[in-house]
């Protein structure tokens, strides 16, 4: 008798299991189906007059999974893995939703019209927690009014379609190229844009001409290093003032380009710049910087290809350890004003191919096997 019942109650144990097996959707469905959702939110948001996001829908016929819309790659397991949508002459908001992918690894907006608020990632801000996030009757986490977030910029300082700062680059914690250049981003960057940026390889955020403030600390620390895998810096044409932050160079060991030209920079010549001794190109150029660029300072450049530092205030003797850098093919340094006098090289490096040295305080003349 004791082995029928308990035959029998292995048995409802087992039709419990299938049953709750079938009753409930997989970990996997239910995860698509939330992708799914975040990406119809995040296209609620924006404006796209040339309808270049129309197969973002699920109710096309026969139904297109959400791995085939437009700009939307996947991963194995069908998770968002990227968005590429540059070039696409969008605008608007770009949702909370962006920062609740779990795998997304790249995010591309380069290139459109974005002219407003984007999530913040300031602690505080609930935006990034989808374990909490309240949803609206259809389902969508609701996009929060950050606009109070920035001061308002005088009506005399802006053209027409811009909009306040891009805090949006810490949505993605493992996004390995973050790239909102060419918007029309206006206003100052908040610090916590690099809160959750400790995987990022790309960051540009160049053209954006009111796009100012001092540049973070936290893109020079020495004890946070959270751009350490950052390999391209672009910041140029923008209205960024100040220094370089301190020990930016020993917080960004892998850089390989950096470009702050065309802003309103000030302040010494970063003398850490080359620490990683990965640098390939360096663009200061259309800035207010001054002092001596010391030759100690460029002792670990071996791989620099691009030096260009023209149009600002350096003064000093001329770096002539650019000449010592075996893969130097371009140094620009005009209308600066260095002084004394250059010396002949012994040779010239084996791949230079221009240099630009005209409006400085030089004594003497320029070397012939420079001319």
């Amino acid at each position: 008798m004791a082995t029928t019942n308990t035959f029998t109650a292995t048995l409802l144990f087992i039709f419990f299991c299938v049953f709750f097996f079938l009753a409930t959707p997989t970990s996997s469905s239910t995860q698509e189906q939330h992708e799914e959702e975040l990406l119809l939110d995040f296209k609620s948001a924006i404006n796209d007059p040339a309808s270049a996001l129309s197969d973002w829908s699920p109710e096309t016929s026969p139904k297109s999974h959400f791995c085939n819309w437009t700009g939307v790659s996947c991963s194995a397991i069908n998770t968002v893995a990227s968005l590429e949508l540059p070039h696409l002459n969008l605008s608007g908001d770009i949702s909370a939703s962006a920062c609740l992918f779990p795998h997304l690894s790249s995010l591309n907006l380069a290139h459109n019209n974005f002219n407003s608020s984007i999530p913040s990632t300031s602690p505080s801000a609930p935006v990034c927690a989808p374990s909490t996030s309240p949803t609206t009757p259809s389902g969508h986490p609701p996009r929060p009014d950050l606009r109070p977030r920035l001061a308002p910029i005088p009506r005399s300082e802006l053209q027409p379609t811009r909009g306040p700062d891009p805090a949006e680059l810490g949505i993605v914690d493992r996004a390995p190229s973050s790239q909102p250049g060419a918007n029309l981003f206006a206003g100052t960057v908040d610090p916590s844009i690099f809160a959750n940026l400790t995987q990022l390889v790309v960051l540009d955020l160049s053209q954006n001409p009111n796009l100012g403030s001092e540049l973070p600390e936290e893109i020079g620390s020495l004890g946070k290093l959270r751009l350490s895998e950052l390999e391209v810096l672009d910041l140029s044409q923008n209205n960024f003032t100040g220094n370089i932050p301190l020990g930016f160079g020993f917080g960004n060991r892998k850089l390989v380009t950096l470009d702050l030209s065309q802003n309103k920079l000030s302040g010494l010549f970063p003398a850490d710049v080359c620490f990683g001794k990965a640098l390939v190109e360096l663009s200061l150029h259309d800035n207010s910087f001054i002092g001596v660029i010391a030759n100690s300072s460029l002792g670990n450049c071996s791989a620099l290809q691009r030096f260009q530092v023209q149009n600002n205030g350096f003064g000093g003797a001329f770096p002539s350890g650019l000449w010592s850098l075996p893969d130097i093919r371009l140094v620009r340094a005009e209308n600066n004003r260095f002084s004394g006098q250059i010396p002949e090289l012994a040779s010239i490096p084996p791949r230079l191919e221009q240099v630009q040295i005209d409006n400085n305080s030089f004594s003497g003349g320029i070397p012939q096997n420079l001319g």
